[in-house]
Formats: structure tokens, sequence, C-alpha cells
């Protein structure tokens, strides 16, 4: 099985799940990291050499590769990641995809009325609500963010953090 994680950057959260797959699936999971990590997190300690790691891609210098695994996995993980253009193809093509979200009403499930926020939803969650698209709620209260919305129905995955053992 093709596997491959999306996000902006991988950090130090994710490490010890992305080389747990990787020990599993060897060159079948890829990780593929949007942007450059920002100054701030980098001054924080974040900073990773990239490079180093084997299943790492970098959308930002080998796109037409990168396209090329979002399209062509068996299933994709979707972090967040600030163009989500990336993978509007893959998440409407039918093949399944698993979202992995943090809260999307932080400051009060109140906004889940407003029509400018919810149109930007429907973009990017509810019109895939009968595709093989899932939650991974990265937090207690997501799944209740997004059941306001009726995205992912019966499709929401409670816990998604990334541990070390």
């Amino acid at each position: 099985m093709k596997l491959t994680f999306i996000s902006n950057y991988i950090n130090h959260h994710q490490i010890p799940f992305c080389n747990g797959l990787f020990q599993e699936l060897g060159e079948d999971f890829t990780f593929i990291q949007t942007e450059p990590m920002e100054e701030e997190r980098v001054r924080m300690g974040w900073a990773l050499d990239v490079r180093s790691i084997p299943y790492v891609h970098l959308l930002y210098e080998e796109e037409e590769i990168c396209r090329g695994l979002i399209d062509g996995c068996d299933l994709l993980l979707a972090g967040w990641m600030e163009n989500e253009e990336v993978i509007e193809k893959r998440l409407g093509s039918g093949k399944p995809a698993i979202r992995i979200s943090e809260r999307i009403y932080r400051e009060g499930q109140w906004k889940a009325i407003s029509p400018k926020g919810l149109l930007h939803k429907y973009r990017e969650h509810i019109r895939y609500r009968n595709k093989p698209v899932y939650l991974l709620c990265a937090g207690a209260y997501v799944a209740s963010d997004f059941s306001l919305i009726h995205a992912y129905p019966g499709k929401k995955f409670r816990f998604g953090y990334f541990p070390e053992k």
C-alpha cells in the first residue's frame, strides 16, 4: 500500500509516527512538506534537516513529483497546509483520504453561522461528505466543530495526536 502524508512541514510531533510508517512501508511511504518552516518555529528549536529524512519530499522544490505522489497513492493523510488546491483533485477523486484537523471554531462555535465562513468550510470540507474522505480529530472538541457544519458524517476518528511510544 502506498501512503502519502502531506502537511505544511514535518516536525517533532510527527516524526515518530512517520518513522513507524516508513519502517513498515519503506519507499511506499512519503511525507510531503508544502512550505519551509517559519522562522519563529525554527527559533523555538523545531528545525530539522529535512533533506536527511529519506521519506520527505518538498512540494516547493519537486512539485511535479509531489503531485504524482498525491494522486497515485492508495491513501492520503492530509494535515494543515496553506494551499488546499494541492489536494483538491485528490479529495474529489473517490480515492480514500484522511484529513487531520484541530478545532475550526476555537474562538467559539457561534462562528459556524457566518455565511463567508460556511462557504469556505464547504469548499474545504463539506463538499466531500459523500466521498471516502475521513477526519482524524486532533483534539477533544474537533468532532463537535465539524458536526455543526455537517462535515464528515459518520467519518470522524478521535484522537489524532502522534505520541512517541
